[in-house]
């Protein structure tokens, strides 16, 4: 049996060390205390893992840029059977003035900011308890109505076992005429009937019978299942989001691979399936379900960082990196995110980056198209983080704070960098065009901001969070820069 010792703190850093960790249970009870709400009528287990993936997954954000963090190691703090909020204090101080910064900013979103957005959930009813999974012969005929707030974070229908053959046959350079397209769909249909079984022991609140029940319908079609998903809750939303993923992504290259090798009279290979409902795959689809069990003790899996042309649910909870996942099973993902005022308008931003020390960097005058994507500008400051270039994709940010100085451009973002950790920077001009691109005075304007969801109600919870002169902005080639998201 592995034995674990006492992590020996670093009492210099320590002594740096602001607020205090608190456990994911007195999250969530500060979270129905806000909400107003009894923990009988939540979905505990939902909440629980939300949090969790959350908390983990800003974390996992922290790590990936702050080169005196290392995630593996941090990982395996959060997963010591003796874990407490505590051991990972102590952690933090070895990790030198980055964990001293990251302790900070991790006790302020554990106290203050992931209960406000679990209790907005709470409220809106998306953690509400629901009933048990139906009996088959309840969904095997008839319409299934969908469930009016789940249904919109399932934008897409998931496309049929012919049409996955037929797309694969065209990108393999085949006629899809040329090949055995039965077969083909008939191997795809026994992938996607393997993989929701195995999604079901994980999530079995959806119902395996039931499921199976829908896919044994004559009248099958993606609608049917899609609308019996957004029954079964954000666990529903889940595993749809991650079925789409599978046929979209995953199960693609397998076919393709088949329909290049197979003759057309030849029987195709069993397609295996993705072993396990995993983060990946949720987390792709906008979605992560955290883990599957009990109540949570300690952090889960975080969801890996989602594309970026992977474009967020509508009314998901979208928390420290926007670009990356960011997730509804609360923890799909929660908009964790602070904001402060900006004479450039607004803007919707990627993935939080935190490092509370490095260089300063020279000032710089003109750059790229805005929204042209992530490469690296002449207008670089040169801090202690790259300067982002989110995408125009209609999400939202807060804004933290603006330089307008030529000649103290480097300082000032250095500056507000360090005030919030997590925070990214971007210049306004080589952003979106719903940035203002230029002061009145002319002057270029660089920004540190966070991103903060999709919504309105998500954006207005990350500037109170925030707090101070935040304010929100939408990221958009469409909106008046000098529109502002009124909270």
């Amino acid at each position: 049996m592995t034995s674990y010792g006492p992590i020996r703190p670093d009492t210099s850093i320590k002594a740096h060390m602001e607020g205090r960790l608190i456990g994911y249970d007195d999250v969530a009870a500060e979270a129905l205390r806000r909400a107003g709400r009894d923990a009988s009528s939540v979905d505990l287990q939902a909440m629980m893992n939300g949090i969790s993936a959350a908390a983990e997954y800003q974390l996992q954000q922290y790590c990936q840029n702050v080169t005196q963090l290392d995630w593996a190691q941090m990982k395996a703090v959060l997963d010591r059977p003796d874990f407490t909020p505590q051991l990972f204090t102590d952690y933090l101080s070895t990790c030198g003035p980055a964990g001293a910064a990251v302790h900070n900013r991790f006790a302020e979103v554990l106290q203050q900011v992931i209960p406000d957005l679990v209790a907005n959930q709470i409220r809106e009813g998306i953690l509400d308890k629901i009933g048990p999974a139906p009996e088959p012969y309840q969904v095997d005929t008839g319409l299934i109505a969908p469930h009016p707030r789940y249904i919109d974070n399932m934008p897409d229908l998931i496309p049929t076992a012919d049409e996955v053959v037929r797309a694969a046959a065209l990108q393999a350079g085949r006629d899809p005429a040329g090949v055995d397209r039965g077969r083909l769909t008939s191997a795809v249909n026994s992938a996607i009937e393997t993989q929701l079984e195995e999604y079901c022991t994980q999530l079995p609140s959806v119902g395996w019978p039931a499921v199976k029940a829908i896919l044994d319908r004559p009248d099958f079609n993606p609608q049917l299942l899609r609308n019996y998903m957004s029954t079964r809750g954000v666990e529903g939303v889940g595993m749809y989001n991650a079925l789409r993923v599978f046929l979209t992504e995953q199960l693609p290259p397998t076919v393709i691979e088949i329909i290049g090798e197979t003759p057309a009279a030849s029987s195709p290979p069993p397609l295996q399936s993705v072993p396990s409902f995993s983060g990946a795959s949720a987390a792709a689809g906008g979605f992560d379900p955290g883990p599957v069990g009990g109540v949570v003790t300690r952090p889960a899996a975080p969801p890996p960082a989602a594309r970026p042309s992977s474009a967020p649910s509508r009314n998901l909870l979208y928390f420290g990196g926007a670009a990356g996942l960011v997730a509804i099973l609360i923890a799909v993902a929660i908009g964790l995110n602070a904001g402060g005022g900006d004479s450039a308008g607004s803007s919707k931003a990627p993935d939080t980056v935190i490092e509370s020390y490095g260089n300063s960097g020279g000032d710089a005058d003109s750059g790229p198209a805005p929204g042209s994507g992530p490469q690296k500008s002449s207008n670089d400051l040169n801090v202690s983080v790259p300067m982002s270039h989110p995408p125009c994709d209609g999400s939202g940010i807060v804004v933290l704070a603006n330089a307008v100085t030529p000649g103290r451009y480097a300082s000032e973002i250095q500056r507000h960098l360090n005030m919030h950790p997590g925070s990214s920077y971007l210049r306004t001009d080589e952003s979106c065009s719903s940035l203002r691109p230029r002061d009145d005075a002319g002057n270029p304007i660089y920004a540190v901001y966070r991103p903060a969801g999709r919504t309105p109600s998500q954006v207005c919870a990350a500037v109170r969070a925030a707090g101070g002169d935040a304010y929100g902005k939408w990221l958009d080639n469409t909106t008046d820069p000098r529109a502002m998201i009124r909270c």
